[in-house]
């Protein structure tokens, strides 16, 4: 495979997009993933990879749809309230619940509260007050679908009400796309997992964390590897290991160039980096690239992404949320974006777009966006940022007061409770 190398030029995020999107054309990686065939119990918020067609008719069959007694609606034209007839059961008037299927020569249901009963030793007779209508409280078989009629499209997000009616329809099985799997695999001698205290130059690791339940919200399935330590030999070897079982890998810390960061040299060796370096504050060391595995036929997407976890976060929602839903058939949905005005003066770094977390709440009838903490390694500041300001590249700030678009975490209903 040609390398080419684009190291750490801080590209503009929408070139780092086009170099990764042409990337992933050209080996047949900007489609959906291929089907699988699973139980319908587990199907919820998945999408068809096929149409699928109904293989009954629902109902399948004439069904009562109240309680009460089949007619043949012609046998009580003549009822009135003045003029009651009386029919003889089962002959002509025969009971049934709701759900039951109608006998063959009815065609109508007179409802059990519109019916006197009387009773002798040899036989059942009701008394009605008012004719019944040809196929009154009926459902008439194929009311609800008809057998091969089309009941959800290929490329269809299924609800709840999606699974019952693909149930009624005769299938307990539906064709949905596959989930991506994506192996997730920290970098660092400096890290220790979650629960150890740590030492005065040890970072407990919880950017795996924040990855796999990212990816779990995009309907993907994440796989944790243990932390590697800052070494070719081992980075090399999980790189491959992972290439051989995921769809997607993402590598996390090394992306920059530092005296251990080896994640771009590693990547070229046995791949292709096309992207190392993309204008965005904060997360520019992003790497973009793809490895090659002797056993498989296609290469696998790699992004290596910062240590920082603000850097981390913002990283996957701009370059791995939109592959793994458009992976998986699902449409990018743009975040909710309001009018806010700023209560301060903001900076911004004239050669990067920006991404600024911001407090959001009402002062009177004004909308105010306060910018929080901007270090990339600021976690709490995610924690409490209810949207984003992307201040464009070549932009220096904004002044005092300025109106500004914010892409929005939460509901505008609660900011207006602010």
């Amino acid at each position: 495979m040609p390398i080419r190398n684009i190291y750490l030029e801080d590209i503009p995020l929408d070139e780092a997009r086009s170099h990764w999107d042409k990337l992933l054309s050209t080996h047949g990686l900007s489609s959906p993933l291929g089907g699988e065939e699973i139980d319908i119990k587990l199907c919820l918020g998945r999408v068809t990879a096929k149409p699928v067609w109904a293989k009954l008719s629902s109902p399948h069959y004439h069904s009562a749809a109240m309680d009460g007694y089949a007619v043949k609606s012609t046998t009580t034209v003549s009822a009135t309230e003045t003029s009651p007839i009386t029919l003889q059961t089962p002959t002509n008037a025969e009971y049934v619940d709701t759900g039951n299927p109608m006998p063959s020569w009815s065609d109508a249901v007179i409802p059990i509260e519109q019916v006197h009963k009387t009773s002798t030793i040899s036989e059942t007779n009701i008394t009605i007050y008012k004719s019944a209508a040809p196929w009154q409280h009926v459902r008439p078989m194929g009311e609800d679908m008809v057998t091969t009629e089309l009941v959800l499209p290929a490329f269809h997000c299924l609800r709840p009400a999606d699974l019952g009616a693909i149930a009624a329809s005769g299938h307990s099985t539906v064709n949905v796309i596959t989930q991506p799997t994506v192996a997730i695999i920290p970098t660092g001698d400096e890290l220790v997992e979650i629960g150890t205290l740590p030492k005065p130059g040890q970072i407990i690791e919880y950017n795996s964390l924040i990855l796999s339940s990212q990816i779990k919200t995009w309907k993907a399935l994440p796989k944790c590897y243990p932390i590697v330590q800052d070494n070719k030999k081992y980075i090399k070897k999980t790189l491959l290991n992972a290439a051989l079982n995921n769809d997607l890998i993402i590598l996390n810390a090394g992306s920059s160039k530092g005296s251990k960061d080896f994640a771009a040299d590693i990547i070229s060796e046995i791949g292709e980096v096309v992207v190392h370096g993309i204008a965005v504050r904060p997360g520019h060391p992003v790497i973009l690239g793809a490895i090659e595995h002797p056993d498989k036929k296609k290469p696998v997407p790699i992004i290596g992404v910062p240590g920082y976890p603000v850097s981390t976060v913002l990283t996957t929602e701009l370059l791995i949320k939109p592959l793994l839903l458009k992976w998986q058939g699902i449409e990018h949905q743009k975040p909710i974006e309001i009018k806010a005005s700023l209560p301060r003066k903001i900076m911004s770094p004239i050669g990067d777009d920006d991404f600024v977390r911001v407090a959001v709440g009402k002062v009177g009838d004004k909308t105010i966006a306060i910018p929080l903490a901007r270090g990339a390694g600021v976690i709490s500041s995610l924690v409490r940022a209810d949207g984003l300001l992307c201040i464009p590249r070549f932009t220096e700030g904004y002044s005092h007061q300025s109106s500004v678009n914010i892409n929005l975490y939460t509901h505008p209903s609660k900011i207006n409770k602010t």
